[in-house]
């Protein structure tokens, strides 16, 4: 059963964070599969037939949902808060259904109050809806099996995770259309299936510290924490550690503070060389992509390629191609040599200084990688992460990538495209044999729906894509049309008129609007009208992947106003602007320029565009209110870029948002490179996490050396900050300095470190906690798969039988045995043993155990032959004993059991070996020939035939044995069920691995502990539990049934062991306080017994209260309020108040005991309807007999076909129809003639008079009845035959009467 989304709810859904979003749709899909199921849902009544859904959230609002049978599907379309809803009113089936909830009382708030509860429900809708392209679907990512893990996806999505399941895969698609996440979810997906090797590694590497938080953070709300074997990590930040971790460098190289980024290229280099004339935003780039960033590079000393190689790489350059490209390679060797004359690095470098330091036998570090924003990174960069790769087979290596990305090079010059990857692919694995299966899987798959911009803007840069790549005419090119979820009314505006007009609509824009400007001079301009907005007054070359609502393109046209469409394709720059500038916008665009621009005359456009006036700028200036501002920094900060962060601080300095200003004053700090003096200021706003972060960059210790004077309270204080953002390593490093040990646990518990905790708890002498952390760790390890770890734990903490359980589990039966047998359980070390073919060590565990039949097993097993047979003797067995001695040759003693057992021709066979002849003979003479027959057949092994013989010899044990012989396990054991042989019903049962019916077959007969290992084979907890208790093994069993949580059993098997203490804790636990304030009454425990009382409530105390006074019955009534009748029936016996202990009884359906009550208090109508509740109907009829209850009397008479009682009962209850049939039933003609004559029934009185021989009464009553047949034949009965030829001629019967008067003498 599937469940879906209309596009409507989904885009309710798309209003919540991540944490609302998982929580509504977990509780949304619980809701559903636990109320409603796939075959009532869609049973064959309601074929093609919809329900109305209806999920009730609280009082006032809920979900609309319909079911699609022919789909199989529950499609949820609207949220709704309709009164009065009757759904009766449709002509649809309909099902309400409450939403589960949990103790989320605030998310569940946050929910409702972002979701517009506006939906309506109308028959024309319910009509229409089916499923639809635009729906969601709610997905499983499969990463826990013991948890479903949902999430929303669209269909493409949705077909791209199930139809892509190995690697490598190649993703593209533009900005917001969710590649990152659905890529992460596909790392989740595929982590799965390697969660048993402990060894296997999976990187996923982000572009920005703000990503890797953010995805993180979403493993971590499906996960809990994160995964040990699926990093996820920035990569720039990945690749200082691995430096490190590698030991490549010397102290001092690569030092955080000598690092050059591109705030300080332009702050240092660029105001010292006093570039002009270049845009350094594009210089920056052009370096570290291209000149430093080509794989070249390596080749060179000086870390970048040489000039040649620059000039015939210029196509790939991001400078136009008239630019002075000597000029630009000028300033980049200048930079390399500035760093180095100071002692700086970028990030390039350090990239060529990982890829020279690589060993040539280098392995790689990670078995897949995810790569995400590739098109942020240069040549040598990608490189890098092939390189990291593992490789064990090269014959059979087929590269484990995942590659995320987008490739505009069709419109942005020097831009990324997919051919940088495939160029490196080649490079490594064109000779690999696998290089067929590899190449067609480096084609680019595309995500083509946008989460972030609207479809009218979509439509437009269609346009223009789709415009240039047509007039660029390169075949290799494929246009890939994108489309967009989100709906807008609103196509992009072209406005013209006057400047003042455009200023008149307001002196500010809101904080998540900007202005596009093509040149200095308009942005000057536009800076001096708009000073309190000036950061977001960009140029094209200033956006770097900046995304607002709005944007207003700001004198685009300017000297191009009459130019078309296609001559403005000689331009190569204006439509790379042009779309630049239009994928910074999300839901609405401005055009403004002076003059009428021919371009918008363009016939193909007058759909995509619209044009306005000034006044329809009125939204875009207006300003932000106080709540929107944070949602729109939230915004900002996702870009991670120095841009994005100035456009914050002036939006928080205008709004005096002091707090918020500083918090962007430390990121501002990371973009320079100041870490130190971020980590400072994250530290005073107590955001620690990050303070962590940026002074690891400078150093590892720097944060504890910061911390070193920290006073307990302010390390909890941080402890619980790091517990709250689930980073509980830190979290229990704080704790651990505050002395706060229920901190620890708490991380402890969130990590998974269930081992850690319990030997924590086991150094403070907190046994019990100790021994629950260690059984969670026990369940985790072997969850897991990792049960060395789960060995070695119980291993050290001397706890064999829990080691044996684990050799049991993986078969490793010798070691089971060693451990079971240091722990004293023979029985269980017996039966290692055994499966491990170690006999004389099982032997002996048998023979210490009286276990005899196993013992005589292990023999055979060997062929000790004799020693088996003795075995079997004194077990009883004679039959398997004899077969024995058969085996070892002891003729002698194999005759003496078979004439024991009368198997005469077995007795036979015993004397011919033994050449007895004419003993033989006779012994022959007694055997049935079928018995013999069967012999035969044995003999040469013809199981079928001698089964056949055996049935018709009428031994039924014997033909059980040859279908045993011929393997027929399930037949045999079913035939030894017949004969009840459950013992061996068991045996062959288990022969074939059928442990369930083995061990119900054992249980049948008793035989409690060969049950009991069929239960421990199928790890079946209660039903071992069950067997022990059968056992008298209460101890063991008491402790799986507190293992199961089955408190009040564990509790009772405690008691059975007279560990009353344990008992009492353990009914405490399952909150059983009845029972625990036995346990404490039995041990004089005041204390506790008043604490039990006082869980049980106000009527248990007054209990109490009135027992101390002895007033017994007041007690009594008390216990009956609180329906606690065990004791009220106590003390109504000792108050000797039989008509209230039998009150109680019938509470408790203690029958027997209710109606023994009853009649010691001469009750005994009541004691009858007791008696009939355990169908005692012997009890019942003496007591309805004793009330004279007549009717009752019958019917219990009825049930025990005592017909002549209950026939006189129904006449006592003067329910002579009834009777009569009772005493016909038993032929009691005599009644039966009485009742009929009461009744005046003339006919069945006339026929009892016949059964009785009173013919001439019954030949009265039928000639009174006109019946003159059968009056005649009464005649003929008495020998009258003129009457009866008198009777058959007035009833017409001439023919009967001629052949009377015929026959007449």
């Amino acid at each position: 059963m599937d469940i879906t989304f209309s596009f409507s709810f989904w885009n309710q859904l798309n209003r919540l964070n991540a944490q609302e979003n998982y929580y509504l749709l977990s509780k949304i899909r619980e809701t559903i599969t636990t109320n409603i199921t796939e075959e009532k849902s869609f049973s064959p009544i309601i074929h093609e037939q919809k329900t109305i859904i209806k999920i009730n959230l609280n009082q006032n609002n809920y979900i609309i949902g319909l079911s699609l049978p022919s789909h199989k599907t529950i499609k949820l379309i609207g949220f709704a808060s309709q009164e009065n809803l009757e759904l009766d009113n449709y002509p649809y089936h309909h099902k309400i259904i409450d939403f589960i909830k949990e103790k989320n009382q605030h998310i569940e708030e946050n929910i409702i109050n972002k979701i517009d509860f506006n939906f309506t429900i109308n028959n024309l809708l319910i009509t229409n809806t089916t499923q639809e392209a635009n729906d969601f679907y709610l997905h499983n990512l499969n990463i826990n099996p013991l948890k479903y893990i949902p999430v929303a996806l669209s269909k493409q999505q949705k077909d791209f995770l199930q139809t892509n399941k190995n690697l490598p895969i190649i993703l593209s698609g533009n900005k917001g259309t969710g590649k990152s996440t659905l890529s992460l979810y596909h790392a989740l997906t595929q982590n799965n299936k390697h969660q048993s090797n402990p060894e296997y590694k999976t990187a996923f590497f982000t572009n920005t510290p703000k990503e890797e938080k953010k995805l993180n953070n979403l493993v971590k709300l499906f996960n809990k924490h994160s995964l040990k074997n699926l990093q996820i990590k920035d990569y720039h930040s990945f690749l200082k550690t691995f430096v490190a971790e590698k030991e490549f460098k010397s102290k001092n190289q690569f030092l955080a503070q000598r690092q050059i980024t591109e705030y300080k290229f332009k702050e240092y280099f660029c105001k010292e060389q006093t570039i002009e004339s270049i845009d350094i935003d594009l210089l920056w780039r052009e370096i570290q992509q291209l000149i430093k960033g080509a794989s070249k590079s390596l080749k060179n000393s000086q870390g970048l390629i040489s000039y040649n190689d620059y000039l015939a790489l210029k196509n790939q350059s991001l400078f136009p191609s008239n630019s002075n490209f000597n000029y630009i390679y000028k300033y980049a060797n200048n930079y390399q040599q500035w760093l180095e004359n100071n002692n700086y690095w970028d990030k390039i470098d350090l990239v060529q200084y990982i890829l020279k330091k690589l060993p040539d036998n280098y392995l790689g570090e990670y078995d897949s990688i995810y790569l995400d924003d590739v098109q942020e990174l240069s040549e040598i960069e990608i490189q890098l992460v092939f390189t990291l790769l593992k490789i064990e087979n090269k014959q059979e290596y087929i590269p484990q990538l995942f590659i995320i990305g987008e490739d505009n090079s069709s419109l942005i010059r020097g831009s990324f495209n997919w051919g940088r990857v495939k160029k490196i692919a080649i490079e490594e694995y064109l000779k690999s044999p696998q290089w067929k299966t590899i190449r067609p899987a480096l084609e680019p798959q595309y995500i083509n729906y946008n989460f972030c911009t609207s479809d009218k803007i979509t439509n437009l840069i269609n346009f223009i894509v789709e415009l240039v790549i047509n007039h660029q005419n390169q075949e290799d090119i494929i246009f890939q049309t994108n489309e967009s979820w989100l709906k807008s009314n609103s196509k992009p505006l072209v406005v013209y008129g006057r400047e003042d007009e455009i200023f008149a609509q307001g002196n500010r824009f809101s904080g998540a609007n900007a202005i596009i400007v093509k040149n200095n001079i308009d942005k000057e301009y536009l800076t001096g009208l708009f000073p309190q907005d000036s950061e977001r007054i960009l140029m094209v070359n200033e956006i770097n992947n900046l995304q607002f609502d709005g944007i207003l393109i700001w004198n685009f046209f300017e000297n191009k106003i009459s130019m078309s469409a296609q001559e403005l394709l000689e331009d190569e720059q204006f439509y790379q602007d042009l779309f630049i500038a239009l994928r910074s916008a999300k839901e609405k665009v401005y055009f403004y320029d002076k003059n009428d621009v021919i371009l918008w005359n363009n016939h193909h456009l007058t759909n995509l565009i619209e044009l306005g006036y000034p006044t329809e700028l009125k939204p875009f200036f207006t300003e932000d209110d106080e709540p929107i501002i944070n949602n729109i920094i939230e915004e900002y900060l996702q870009f991670c870029s120095y841009k994005a962060y100035k456009i914050c601080s002036q939006i928080y300095f205008q709004a005096n948002d002091i707090l918020g200003a500083a918090k962007i004053e430390a990121l501002l700090e990371e973009v320079k490179g100041n870490w130190g003096r971020a980590g400072d200021i994250w530290n005073k706003l107590f955001i620690f996490d990050e303070a962590i972060r940026c002074w690891n960059e400078v150093d590892n210790k720097l944060w504890e050396a910061k911390w070193a004077t920290t006073k307990p309270e302010s390390w909890s204080q941080r402890g619980l900050y790091f517990e709250e953002k689930k980073d509980f390593d830190l979290a229990n490093f704080c704790y651990d300095k505050a002395n706060d040990f229920a901190g620890k646990l708490r991380c402890f518990e969130a990590n998974d470190d269930w081992e850690l905790a319990g030997d924590k708890c086991q150094e403070k002498n907190l046994s019990s906690q100790a021994q629950y952390y260690y059984d969670l760790a026990d369940k985790y390890y072997q969850e897991k798969g990792q049960f060395q770890s789960a060995v070695k734990m119980w291993t050290r903490l001397e706890k064999l039988d829990k080691v044996a359980l684990i050799w049991e589990k993986l078969e490793q039966w010798e070691k089971a045995g060693n451990c079971w047998q240091k722990q004293g359980d023979i029985q269980r070390a017996a039966d290692c043993w055994q499966k491990a073919q170690k006999w004389s060590e099982a032997q002996k565990c048998w023979l210490e155990l009286g276990k005899w039949e196993n013992l005589a097993l292990s023999y055979e097993s060997q062929q000790e032959w004799v020693l088996a047979a003795e075995v079997w003797q004194k077990q009883g067995d004679l039959q398997r004993a004899g077969f024995c001695y058969q085996n070892a040759n002891e003729w002698v003693l194999a005759e003496d059991l078979w004439r024991k057992l009368e198997y005469w021709g077995y007795v036979a066979i015993a004397l011919q070996q033994q050449k007895k002849w004419q003993e033989a003979a006779s012994m022959w003479a007694k055997t049935s020939p079928y018995e013999l027959q069967a012999l035969c057949y044995e003999r040469l092994e013809n199981w079928e035939k001698a089964k056949e013989s055996w049935l018709k010899a009428n031994n039924w044990s014997q033909s059980i044995i040859c279908t045993e012989k011929q393997q027929k396990w399930d037949e045999a054991a079913e035939s030894w069920e017949n004969l009840g042989e459950w013992y061996k019903a068991g045996k062959a049962w288990q022969t074939i691995d059928e442990m369930e019916k083995a061990a119900l077959c054992y249980e049948q007969g008793n035989f409690w502990a060969e049950a009991e290992i069929c239960w421990r084979h199928l790890d079946e907890q209660s039903a071992i539990a069950l067997t022990l208790e059968k056992q008298e093994k209460w101890s063991q069993a008491a402790e799986i049934w507190q293992e199961l949580a089955q408190w009040k059993k564990a509790g009772k098997a405690w008691e059975k062991t007279g560990e009353i203490q344990k008992a009492a804790l353990v009914f405490e636990m399952g909150n059983h306080w009845r029972e625990a304030e036995e346990c404490w009454r039995i041990l004089n425990n005041e204390s506790k017994i008043e604490t039990a009382i006082k869980q049980q409530g106000t009527w248990v105390m007054a209990a109490h209260d009135w027992l101390k006074s002895n007033q017994i019955e007041q007690a009594a009534l008390c216990y009956e309020k609180c329906e606690d009748w065990e004791r009220a029936e106590k003390y109504w016996l000792q108050a000797n108040n039989h008509e209230k202990v039998a009150e109680v009884c019938e509470h408790q359906q203690k029958w027997q005991q209710a109606a023994d009550a009853h009649l010691q208090n001469d009750n005994p109508e009541k004691a009858a309807l007791c008696y009939e509740k355990l169908k005692d109907w012997e009890n019942a009829e003496k007591c309805w007999r004793k009330s004279w209850k007549w009717e009752q009397l019958a019917r219990v008479c009825e049930y025990q076909q005592k017909w002549k009682q209950a026939a006189d009962a129904w006449v006592k209850a003067d329910n002579l129809e009834t009777a009569v049939t009772y005493y016909e039933k038993i032929q009691d003609w005599e009644n039966a003639e009485e009742c009929w004559r009461k009744l005046s029934n003339w006919e069945k009185l006339a026929q009892v008079c016949e059964h009785q021989g009173k013919w001439e009464e019954a030949a009265q009553l039928w000639t009174f009845l006109n019946n003159w047949r059968k009056a005649a034949q009464a005649c003929l009965k008495m020998d009258d035959i003129e009457t009866a030829i008198k009777y058959y001629e007035k009833g017409n019967y001439t023919q009967e009467a001629n052949q009377l008067k015929q026959n007449k003498p």
